[in-house]
Formats: structure tokens, sequence, C-alpha cells
């Protein structure tokens, strides 16, 4: 079995309800596709193509998915298995505050806690992967910090310092794990 069956099978064993989808075979993924161009006004093309949605315990992959790599789609479905134990944690609260408070947009806290704590765990994954200096990276900082303040999320928090410092917290936080106890980033956690 492979590390990516491995993590699959864990997240089945997890949540019964859990179910791998292609985007492209699901009539409410166009839609969001459509709804998603219209409210940013052009500036998220690639929804079916590039970007992972979970709606409830449902991952829907992209067009992509097959021809990622292992390690990709892995920190992925991490990320991903966070907003499923955030849903299984917080049930309906978790639906309405990450979609609608406070606003869909510019000042979405909730989002912006959910997405941070799920990036963690991707920048975790991807520290244990490549080494921490992948997410040392300035090109990598950066795609994650433009996840919270571009059109990606829609524009979740205007305050782009903010997320800088989570984001070089966060980093500072894996650096020392990784320096007192490697173990935690072993594969399969």
């Amino acid at each position: 079995m492979t590390e990516y069956e491995k993590v699959v099978a864990k997240m089945i064993n997890e949540f019964s309800e859990f179910q791998l989808l292609e985007k492209e075979k699901s009539r409410l993924m166009k839609i969001i596709n459509v709804f998603l161009k219209v409210i940013t006004v052009g500036k998220m093309p690639t929804f079916m193509d590039n970007f992972t949605t979970t709606i409830g315990y449902k991952i829907y992959t992209p067009s992509k998915w097959s021809k990622w790599d292992e390690t990709n789609r892995i920190e992925i479905l991490r990320h991903e298995r966070i907003h499923m134990l955030q849903m299984k944690r917080y049930g309906l609260w978790f639906k309405i505050s990450y979609l609608f408070l406070w606003f869909p947009t510019v000042f979405a806290y909730f989002r912006k806690k959910y997405e941070q704590e799920a990036y963690e765990e991707s920048l975790r994954n991807d520290a244990a992967a490549n080494g921490i200096e992948w997410i040392e990276d300035k090109a990598y900082r950066e795609r994650i910090i433009s996840y919270f303040t571009s059109a990606q999320y829609f524009w979740t928090w205007p305050f782009r310092k903010s997320i800088e410092q989570w984001y070089d917290q966060t980093v500072a936080k894996i650096k020392d794990e990784l320096d007192t106890t490697p173990s935690m980033l072993s594969k399969g956690n």
C-alpha cells in the first residue's frame, strides 16, 4: 500500500461519510465555479483545475489531481482532513462561520482562523517531506500568504502584516519541533 493509499484509508476509518470525488463530475462544483468567476470578477479562473474543495466530509479533487505527485496529494489530503476535523468539532457552526462570518470577504475572521489551522498542517507536512528550507523559501511563503489576501479565498483578510506574522511564527514553531523532536513530523502523522 502506498503512503497516499494509507492516508486515504485512515480518513475513511476516521470519517464514516468520507468521499473523494472528482470536481468535473459534480454539478455543484460546476455551479460554484461559475459563481466564483462572477464574484471575483474573473480572478478565480482555475477553481476546477487547481483547487481541492471540501464540503462536509466530501473532498472534491481538481482535474489535474491524478497528475500531481503523491507527496502533494498527501499534503492536500492532510490539509483537508483538518477541515473535516473542524466540521466534526463545530458542526453547523463551522459551516456558518466559515462561509458567512463576519463577511464572505475582507473580514472573514473565522475562515482565516480555520485556514491558518489547516495551513499549519500543510506547512508541517511540506517541511517533513522536503525539509525546512522548503517552507522558508520566499516564493513559497508568498504563495501561502496570497491565499489569504487575494481572490483565492475571496480576499479573506486585508491585514497582510498579520498573515505574514502568523506565517513566520508558524515556520519558527515547526522549525523548533524539527530541532527538538524530529519524530513528530514523521510520515503518517
